[in-house]
């Protein structure tokens, strides 16, 4: 019997990093491509913040919350917007990459987040967790 639990455990693991690694890729590309259609360039870290907004989504979308698409669109907002401050923290202003600058952009934060573009991510949040949910 014990060899039967471990085994199932393995396959409950492997099926994880499956999804979560198509989760990444997809989100990574997703991010690029619309970077590319919408500034004409993109920067791989930009593929980082879309798998890690993406696999964030996901989880989002698995709660059960009180509160339903408020809550959840809320929550994905506050992660995207998250993981655009710590990519734009790391890349930006230690590495000195210039990827982006939101500095001249009203509401913004040290230029990395700013008002504008955290209404973008809480319009993309619905469709992001409907990305993950066709997944």
């Amino acid at each position: 019997m014990l060899r039967a639990k471990n085994t199932n455990a393995g396959l409950c693991m492997i099926r994880f990093f499956q999804r979560a690694t198509s989760l990444f890729a997809v989100g990574g590309m997703l991010y690029c491509g619309a970077e590319l259609l919408y500034r004409r360039r993109t920067h791989p870290s930009m593929f980082a913040a879309g798998g890690l907004a993406l696999l964030a989504a996901d989880r989002v979308r698995r709660l059960r919350c009180r509160g339903g698409a408020v809550v959840r669109v809320s929550l994905c907002t506050g992660a995207f917007t998250l993981i655009e401050l710590c990519v734009g923290l790391i890349c930006n202003r230690n590495e000195k990459a210039r990827i982006w600058d939101y500095s001249r952009l009203p509401f913004n934060y040290k230029g990395q987040i700013c008002l504008p573009f955290t209404l973008v991510w809480a319009a993309l949040s619905g469709p992001a967790m409907g990305i993950c949910a066709l997944l």
